[in-house]
């Protein structure tokens, strides 16, 4: 027994032995699954032992593969990759010694069609945005439709941050991107294309577009580029956003997708709503009453209530075929977003002007709670048809929604009369904008050296902010009784509407070199525009009075003939637009190494703005000429198959906005905003140069510099024009100003790990004068006041001097996972310029961490799930002003979220953290 037991001791120790002498042979075979010509990765390739299907791998990143634990002995591996020659390769394993085997794959000549669709899904590739990007004429970049899925955001505002040179402004109210900064050149300096053609804005002031409007899911992909060649337009400094929609596939393709999700900030306090329903689309006046009464407004838009809100629901479906032997093609694709957002903002808001007598000071603290509620729709469509090999037809359609619904609590207390003295506002806003895009396209093949392409545009965008109601109350005895100071109405609207016509001519004549290439053309675009703006002032009757409920409050109408609203003003006014340009450029090689594109772009443009007010009302109407001649010259020489050097010189310009020009004065959020009819466009001379590495496919090392010299730049300032408390903000012309800078973008993969990372260095200086202050004699407080006007040099307004953008990547083909852990960092600019040395507001420095996965669940019905986690730090925005505190602050008086003797916190704004958990299905 025993003796038993011991045989059965050593049978065990033995059958360890070997399994452990396996393990200590077995053998790792690695390498990597290339495309055989131009060496790039077939991410996503096969390669299995067709003797043991359980030894398998797929291609990484990198095009790299990794079995472990091969036994010794015969293998036979099958290669596969849709599009190339299916490989098989026999392997001899022996020892422990590990195998080497890189694989190079041959397209397959005899499936064109295959090869077709591959090439149609990879459009939307990150590969094939960077192997567009090393083939074009200038210099821009691309973030592709499978970079914006797997990030973190939902609009396409927020998905431009994630590009080199690109910071984004957000709201106040939600803390979501909007208006894109490119190169630390203002909004104003950059425009928006959708498929090549520019659209025009909902903004009730100015021409960009709010980029907020877009659902990031509709995009092929976003190119922002950043030298202007002679067939684009030119009033561009920073750069272009083209948003190239999706197109028709080449076989049935459904998507659909669908997501849940919350922002945290609402387990922690309540969601402020009103009854949307209850608002009038149209004011008094518009409805045919000249004289209003009380009654004719509602109530309900200012009973605010608390509640928990509904989860945020976002969802999407597209489809897309083609008929007819694939010569009509054909795509419809929609997406609606309903988000839930809002901010916690503290706000310390300046003397209206330092006024005679005294030093520049703050007069009151506010606490700010917003709740908004976002409802975003978006609809594309297209249609193109193959005539035959040398003409085509397509039409495309576009509309975008995006309206928004806010609440802001305000209390406000002053910093003079003590804590006690509170004055509270309640206000429901209504922002309602759309877009609209029709494109009818033809490209034709004339002969066999003559092509030309044409477009005829309608587009139309639209705002309205119907009834935006604000009721104003206050309190002297910390709270207990509430005093009706005022309820007022105001309504706006606005439209924007072209008509344009494009038209390009390709020529390659025998006379130049192979691959030469003239081109000339032009456009024409008719704007029309119209603003409509009125408000109605209601004061308490009794007064005072008391308040308790809106119900019970009584009313009546503010000032002389207030009841008719502001049928007169200078914030009505319609405009004309009449803009023609025509180009000439020429493309050719030296040498077989540098590429040239050199031409020159003319432009005209004419402006007609007319206004209700009298004849005798200075800068009533008025006619603007602008005239144009725009060169360029951009030089890319290959220094090897995968590397560029490129150097570019282009012309540019900005003109004002159409409300800028006209002698409007409208309320703002917290300063007057005032009109400038004497404002000129802004001239810009721009040199980029940039060397270029493309290892693999989707991978790049870029490292450019660049330089720009414009002549008056345009940039809203505080002044005082009139009036010890009329400090307003102006657009003005501040000479010449200077912008230089830095960028560096860097994409490797490792395996199945990647690094994405950019950086932008930039710094712009523009002089001005400013108003000083102080004391003739610093040292004795009551001596008298002095003030002066000196030059003072600084940033532009928008620009940071530090960008940086890191994502760490995570895919694995195998399982299907992606992950993406995002950081985002703006360094600190100027956001508001004062016409008073030191009272320029800056915003600080910001880091903000996002982080999304996604991961298959079945490969066979193509369906997944994805989750986007943003603003995980819940980092707030906070803008100072850059000078002691005691200088501007009694020292009987304490601000709060004060934390430096150094500057002066004017602004905090907090937004929470974002979560959003979905499905994708594709068919």
């Amino acid at each position: 027994m025993i003796l038993g037991k011991t045989n059965h001791f050593k049978v065990t120790i033995l059958l360890f032995l070997l399994v452990f002498l396996t393990q200590i042979n077995a053998t790792t075979i690695k390498g990597r699954i290339l495309d055989s010509k131009t060496q790039e990765p077939l991410t996503g390739a096969i390669i299995i032992d067709k003797l043991n299907d359980k030894i398998n791998d797929e291609a990484r990143l990198d095009g790299s593969y990794f079995i472990k634990k091969i036994k010794p002995g015969k293998h036979l591996f099958s290669i596969q990759y849709v599009g190339y020659i299916k490989q098989e390769k026999e392997v001899y394993v022996s020892g422990n010694k590990d195998v080497v085997l890189d694989i190079l794959m041959e397209p397959r000549k005899n499936a064109l069609a295959e090869v077709q669709i591959v090439g149609k899904l990879d459009k939307e590739s990150s590969d094939y945005a960077r192997s567009s990007e090393k083939r074009a004429d200038n210099l821009l970049n691309i973030i592709s439709a499978r970079s914006i899925q797997l990030s973190p955001d939902i609009t396409v505002a927020n998905v431009l941050q994630r590009v080199s040179g690109v910071t984004v402004q957000k709201t106040s109210n939600s803390g979501e991107g909007q208006y894109a900064i490119i190169r630390g050149m203002d909004k104003r300096y950059n425009y928006t294309l959708i498929n090549g053609i520019k659209i025009p804005s909902p903004n009730d002031k100015n021409r960009y577009v709010p980029m907020d409007i877009f659902p990031a899911e509709l995009i092929s992909r976003i190119e922002v580029i950043k030298a202007l060649t002679p067939d684009m337009e030119g009033d561009a400094i920073g750069g272009v956003m083209n948003l190239v929609m999706k197109d028709a596939p080449d076989k049935l393709l459904i998507s659909i997708n669908g997501s849940v999700g919350y922002n945290k900030m609402f387990f922690d306090r309540p969601f402020y709503q009103f009854n949307t329903s209850a608002i009038n689309p149209q004011a008094p006046s518009e409805r045919g009453i000249p004289n209003a009464s009380p009654s004719d407004f509602p109530i309900q838009d200012l009973i605010f209530k608390g509640i928990k809100p509904f989860p945020n629901l976002n969802g999407g479906i597209s489809f897309g075929d083609r008929f007819f032997d694939k010569r009509l093609g054909f795509v419809l694709a929609i997406s609606n977003q309903n988000t839930y957002s809002g901010s916690d903002a503290f706000v310390t808001v300046p003397r209206a002007q330092p006024n005679p007598g005294t030093l520049p000071a703050f007069e009151t603290k506010e606490n700010r709670t917003y709740s908004t509620l976002q409802n975003r729709l978006g609809i594309h469509n297209k249609l193109d048809f193959q005539i035959d090999r040398n003409n085509k037809i397509s039409l495309y359609n576009a509309y975008f929604e995006l309206n928004k619904y806010d609440s802001r609590h305000v209390d406000q207390t002053s910093l003079s009369t003590g804590v006690g003295n509170v004055d509270v506002y309640d206000r429901s806003q209504t922002q309602l904008e759309k877009i609209y895009n029709s494109t009818l396209q033809g490209n034709h093949n004339l002969t066999n050296t003559i092509k030309l392409d044409w477009s005829a545009v309608f587009s139309k965008a639209w705002a309205n902010n119907p009834d935006e109601a604000e009721l104003h109350t206050a309190s002297s005895d910390f709270g207990n009784t509430l005093i009706l100071n005022g309820i007022s109405h105001k309504w706006r609207n606005n439209s924007d509407q072209d008509l344009a016509a494009y038209l390009n001519v390709f020529w390659n004549p025998a006379f130049l070199p192979k691959n030469a290439e003239i081109k000339a053309g032009g456009m024409f675009r008719h704007k029309t525009r119209h603003n409509f703006y009125t408000e109605y002032s209601l004061d308490p009757s009794p007064n005072p009075q008391t308040f308790s409920t809106i119900e019970n409050a009584t009313v009546l109408f503010s000032g002389y003939n207030a009841n008719a609203g502001s049928p007169v003003n200078q914030n009505d006014y319609d405009v004309t637009e009449d803009l023609m340009a025509g180009y000439g450029q020429i493309k050719f090689k030296i040498l077989t190494k540098l590429n040239v594109l050199v031409g020159v772009r003319v432009e005209h443009d004419l402006q007609n703005y007319t206004t209700p007010m009298p004849a005798t009302f200075p800068g009533r109407a008025g006619i603007i000429p602008y005239m144009d001649i725009l060169p360029s010259l951009h030089l890319k020489y290959e220094l090897s198959e995968n590397q560029n050097l490129r150097l570019s010189y282009f012309s540019s310009i900005s003109r004002p906005g159409f409300f800028e020009i006209i002698p409007y004065n409208i309320k703002g959020e917290t300063f007057d905003e005032k009109g400038n009819p004497n404002l000129k466009e802004a001239k810009a001379a721009n040199v980029d140069l940039r060397y270029e590495l493309f290892p693999r496919a989707s991978e790049q090392i870029l490292v450019g510099a660049f330089y720009k010299n414009i002549v008056d730049p345009i940039e809203y300032s505080l002044v005082r024009e009139a009036g010890p408390s009329a400090l307003q903000l102006k657009p003005q012309n501040f000479g010449t100003a200077t912008n230089y800078g830095v960028e560096l973008v860097f994409n490797k993969y490792f395996g199945n790990f990647g690094v994405s990372a950019n950086y932008t260095y930039t710094k712009s200086s523009i002089t001005t004068y400013k108003k000083t202050y102080g004391r003739s004699n610093p040292a004795d407080p009551t001596s008298q006041l002095v003030t002066d006007s000196v030059l003072r040099t600084r940033p532009m307004q928008g620009q940071a001097d530090h960008i940086g953008n890191l994502s760490l990547l995570y895919k694995n083909q195998k399982i299907g996972l992606d992950c993406q852990f995002s950081l985002v960092y703006t360094g600190q600019y100027i956001s508001q310029v004062s016409g008073w040395d030191g009272l320029d507001f800056w915003s600080m420095p910001n880091t903000t961490i996002d982080f999304s996965f996604e991961q298959r669940l079945s490969k066979k019905f193509n369906l997944s799930i994805f989750g986007k986690a943003r603003n995980l730090l819940n980092s707030a925005a906070i803008t100072r002003i850059l000078k002691p505190n005691d200088y501007y602050l009694p020292s009987n008086i304490q601000l709060p979220q004060q934390d430096s003797p150094n500057s002066i916190v004017v602004q905090k704004e907090q937004y929470g953290q974002n979560f959003l958990l979905g499905f994708r299905y594709l068919f």
